[in-house]
């Protein structure tokens, strides 16, 4: 390349950092491109580190980010050339705070896409901006530990349905100790919270549950965030059927909210699932105490006996007629009429909290029907029609 050649590429660096400083960052892009094609001063770390700079004020400058289609990517590519170059390190202290500034136009792009609901066109930028971290922390030998890009990018990641890449920085989330400041102080739970997540969507429900223990374990058991821990392996419990083990988590649950109704109207379906039918009436009967309205709870204390009544009429019809059967079949109506009797004042304290609950009316018409009281199951025979209608 001729003398005169190489000083006009150099003229050009020149320029474009003039252009810069003056604002015209245009011109500025058209003469750092050109400078950047140059056999000579592409292999300048100079020439790198204002096409970055130029780049990087394009994105900043709304009014100018028509000028490039991905000016951040053509910054952080800039930087990493200049850098790559510099064996004097020149630019080194002045890049470091422009990658900062970078990571945070990426992580901030991410969250205006994730603020519109948008996880498709966020994932990238949290990707970007933890790609920016990780590079930093290499080059400048730093201990930098991006976990706010890193859980963003697993968030959005899980969003997308990309279980293997979620679940991977998830596992390495899991890994580090957070902070109680505004930011990450619920962080560390929500990563033991998402991470079981990925592992129930991926149907390991071993693993969800082990991660929610873990999450447990390390969480201060008198937190809000141990509870949502708590509560989340709960569902995973009664939705496997694993009534014992949701019967110990909900006296633990109860223990951190025991004006919770809920749980004591959970804990008595799991009692009742075990067959311990008293503990079961007293977890309901707790539940509506609570909360007065509660009719799913009064339904239940209603049901739980109307229930067992049910269950022994149907061990009547299998007796023989011999005279212990008898005797046997006389003792167990007894039994079944007394339990149809409590069943009925408690089905109608439900129908009073809400007429029109079809279950409640069903369960009504049958007692009305099974103690003769046939103008009542009559009438709410019409109720049921006029709820089907």
């Amino acid at each position: 390349m001729s003398l005169a050649s190489t000083m006009a590429q150099n003229a050009a660096v020149q320029s474009a950092e003039n252009y810069l400083t003056n604002g015209d960052l245009s011109l500025a892009k058209k003469a750092i491109d050109g400078a950047a094609m140059d056999a000579n001063t592409s292999q300048k770390a100079k020439t790198w580190y204002f096409r970055g700079l130029i780049y990087q004020s394009i994105y900043e400058d709304s009014t100018k980010q028509s000028l490039a289609t991905d000016a951040l990517g053509e910054a952080f590519a800039s930087y990493q050339k200049s850098i790559s170059l510099d064996d004097k390190k020149d630019y080194n202290d002045k890049i470091g705070p422009l990658l900062a500034q970078l990571r945070i136009d990426y992580f901030n792009k991410g969250i205006k896409f994730l603020s519109k609901n948008d996880p498709v066109n966020s994932y990238p930028y949290f990707q970007h901006a933890l790609s920016v971290s990780n590079f930093m922390a290499t080059s400048y030998k730093l201990p930098l530990i991006d976990t706010l890009s890193m859980f963003y990018t697993a968030y959005t990641a899980l969003l997308n349905k990309n279980l293997d890449t979620a679940k991977q920085l998830y596992i390495t989330l899991s890994g580090y100790t957070y902070n109680n400041s505004i930011r990450y102080k619920t962080m560390g739970a929500n990563v033991y919270l998402d991470l079981a997540n990925v592992y129930k969507q991926q149907k390991d429900t071993a693993d969800a549950v082990a991660v929610l223990k873990k999450g447990e374990a390390s969480t201060p058991n008198t937190s809000k965030e141990y509870e949502t821990l708590l509560i989340s392996e709960l569902n995973i419990a009664l939705a496997q059927k694993n009534y014992n083990e949701a019967i110990t988590g909900l006296k633990s649950a109860i223990v951190l909210e025991p004006n919770n109704a809920g749980f004591y109207y959970n804990l008595g379906i799991a009692y009742e699932k075990t067959k311990d039918y008293a503990d079961a009436e007293t977890a309901y009967r707790k539940a509506v105490d609570l909360k007065p309205d509660y009719l799913d709870a009064q339904y239940s204390i209603g049901a739980l006996f109307f229930n067992q009544a049910v269950t022994i009429t149907k061990g009547m019809n299998d007796l023989g007629t011999s005279p212990a059967d008898q005797a046997k079949y006389d003792q167990m109506k007894k039994q079944s009429d007394d339990l149809f009797a409590k069943a009925l004042p408690e089905l109608e304290k439900a129908y009073q909290m809400n007429n029109k609950d079809p279950e409640t009316l069903r369960a009504l018409k049958s007692l009305y029907a099974r103690t003769n009281q046939m103008d009542k199951a009559a009438d709410i025979q019409k109720q049921i029609d006029a709820l089907g209608k």
